[in-house]
């Protein structure tokens, strides 16, 4: 089977600089962004596999300009090259970020077909070259994921030298410690384990769901699947995403709730985000779904200002919950003012949706307006990978 391995920075692919720090700026220049790969794969005795390093960085550098280029060199590469798995060397400190972002990038509504190889992260907690290096031990398992699973896109880590791969869906997964396993599902189980000699172990809570699909021909055949936003489902009807996927079409803003969270100055900014290519913003609540709403500047008045600029507000939890709070005050008025919230999708997750949907909606009205803000969250209503479950 034909391997297509993407080295694209990171720990993964670090030297030590003059100063002592790790840096993807090696002495070998750019040898360094494919050398590091060619070793591991030869070590593991690999022959089917090719190596490209298409984008190249520390992944605290990657912003969704990095997450567009990534899916579009793959959309091309794999139509190109037709290979039967591919997997991404990346840095872990955005890892998340990147696999879900890939999960709505690389899916309809925002490209015209689905994904038909499985696309596999995987990175290092320290650098290929140092002893005790986790890399070959992750890129092992990574190799097993892109060889076994369905098409989608995965995170599979190991963390240790020596040892079993955790697998888990690009869309439910974080960075949850330093030290191995390093990465954990969030309110899921993992999809397996894969060992370093080519086995998985699938759980049998995801055997039936592990490659689903949109359970219609055109994902916005069925109504019920954007909820209150039923107006705009005519036009998504009418939408069609183009072969190669553009660049992002607005920033989307992360807005902490805390006792200490200025929203008299956040409520004065809003035009300003704006006028600055602001397209959304996610609002990461009280675990109870809450947040201010009796004073005079508030979280209410702040979601307000945003609606009336036309930039969609998407409301998460600090982690995922399938049980749905009481009913507060305060969140009757966030959702009066125009918040949508959505209690089981991760942090990462409905960054990288917005940031989808945002690219969706422009495609079809690339000015701020009431239509572009229905449209947006119709989109961010509908399921692509699993972003919404919570039990199996």
């Amino acid at each position: 089977m034909s391997i297509s391995v993407v080295s694209l920075g990171g720990t993964v692919n670090s030297f030590m600089n003059h100063a002592e720090a790790l840096s993807v700026d090696g002495p070998l220049g750019e040898l360094q962004r494919t050398q590091v790969a060619t070793t591991l794969l030869d070590s593991l005795g690999e022959e089917d596999c090719e190596v490209f390093a298409p984008v190249w960085g520390m992944s605290e550098e990657f912003t969704d300009a990095e997450w567009f280029m990534v899916a579009g060199w793959l959309r091309q590469h794999i139509a190109e090259r037709h290979p039967d798995g591919v997997i991404l060397l990346h840095g872990t400190d955005t890892l998340e970020w990147t696999a879900a972002a890939l999960s709505f990038l690389l899916a309809p509504p925002v490209v015209p077909d689905f994904l038909s190889v499985p696309v596999v992260l995987t990175g290092a907690l320290v650098p290929a070259g140092l002893p005790g290096s986790d890399a070959g031990a992750n890129l092992a398992g990574a190799l097993t994921a892109a060889r076994t699973l369905p098409p989608g896109v995965y995170v599979s880590f190991c963390g240790s030298a020596v040892g079993e791969s955790q697998v888990h869906v690009g869309a439910r997964v974080t960075k949850s410690s330093l030290e191995a396993p390093a990465f954990t599902s969030v309110s899921v189980p993992p999809v397996g384990v894969a060992d370093m000699f080519g086995a998985i172990t699938v759980d049998t809570k995801w055997v039936r769901h592990l490659g689903d699909r949109f359970p219609v021909d055109h994902p916005f055949d069925v109504l019920a699947h954007v909820g209150d936003n039923l107006a705009a489902a005519p036009r998504l009807r009418e939408f069609t995403p183009a072969a190669l996927l553009g660049d992002p079409a607005g920033k989307v803003a992360v807005v902490d709730v805390t006792p200490m969270t200025d929203w008299g100055m956040l409520t004065g900014q809003v035009e300003n985000y704006a006028a600055h290519g602001t397209g959304g913003v996610v609002l990461r609540l009280y675990l109870s779904g809450t947040a201010p709403s009796n004073n005079e500047a508030s979280a209410v008045t702040f979601v307000r200002e945003c609606v009336a600029h036309h930039i969609p507000v998407v409301g998460v939890l600090p982690s995922p919950q399938w049980r749905t709070p009481p009913e507060y005050e305060s969140s009757r008025l966030l959702v009066g003012a125009g918040l949508r919230t959505y209690q089981t999708m991760t942090l990462p997750a409905a960054v990288t949706k917005l940031a989808a949907a945002l690219y969706v909606a422009t495609q079809m009205e690339p000015e701020p307006s009431a239509e572009r803000y229905a449209l947006t969250h119709a989109v961010m209503s509908i399921p692509f990978n699993h972003e919404f479950s919570m039990s199996l």
